[in-house]
């Protein structure tokens, strides 16, 4: 047994307690993940988890109420509203800003390229499904890397599959873990062990002090590999259960 396993064996039980505390329905009172939970439906559901995630950045009383205020356009279904096109009526093409980083016409840019993908094969489901099927991206970064391409040149979703893609793999959680008062689980034909973890600057660093990153570690596809690869010794079913542990 080498250095790491024997440090992984040393936490295996504390980050299985922290993880099994934290995944409770209360966490998503605030949590990013609540918007899902708003609607019934599969396709409403995916939807709104999609919008939800790409604006899962900086300062959660910033973007949940952001959100918030766009998800409250869609009423009681963001699928039909995207496969409609009824957002285009109410979101106007134009250089002042959004969110952060994005304008109004780069969110319309992105809800439009959602609406093509979901008009195209029924759902963003089957769009994922068939490039990702068709094109055979089997590898560890294959799931991030059919999102990449899927939106290549809309700004607000991830463009380099080689980085870290946050937000997007915390998409894929959101929808193929099962058997959690979170996620959703309705993605059935991606294995859970498939899944890579939603690296960010706070769940590095929670790696790090365990002894499960190095110090000089930093965000990208490879370093969101190695800590999701330490985490399937500690939960080789379900590797993205470590998310959790990492949270607190």
């Amino acid at each position: 047994m080498d250095n790491i396993d024997l440090m992984i064996d040393k936490i295996k039980d504390e980050l299985i307690a922290k993880a099994t505390a934290s995944e409770v329905a209360e966490f998503i009172k605030s949590d990013p993940a609540q918007f899902m939970h708003n609607y019934k439906n599969k396709r409403d559901q995916e939807t709104a988890a999609f919008i939800a995630s790409q604006f899962s950045y900086g300062s959660r009383s910033q973007f949940i109420p952001k959100i918030y205020s766009l998800l409250e356009l869609a009423e009681d279904s963001p699928f039909n509203w995207i496969k409609s096109g009824a957002f285009k009526n109410q979101i106007k093409a134009n250089s002042q800003k959004f969110y952060r980083f994005n304008s109004y016409e780069d969110l319309l840019q992105f809800l439009t390229r959602l609406q093509d993908l979901i008009n195209s094969h029924g759902s963003l489901e089957k769009s994922i499904k068939i490039h990702y099927q068709k094109f055979e991206i089997a590898n560890p970064i294959g799931l991030q890397q059919t999102v990449c391409e899927l939106f290549k040149g809309v700004k607000i979703v991830a463009q380099n599959p080689k980085s870290a893609c946050k937000k997007i793999n915390m998409f894929f959680r959101w929808m193929v873990r099962d058997n959690s008062p979170v996620d959703l689980g309705l993605w059935k034909w991606i294995d859970k062990r498939q899944l890579l973890i939603p690296l960010d600057t706070h769940v590095m660093q929670q790696a790090i002090k365990l002894g499960l990153l190095d110090k000089k570690a930093t965000p990208s596809s490879k370093t969101a590999i190695k800590l999701t690869n330490h985490l399937l010794k500690i939960f080789p079913e379900d590797p993205l259960k470590g998310d959790f542990a990492l949270f607190t």
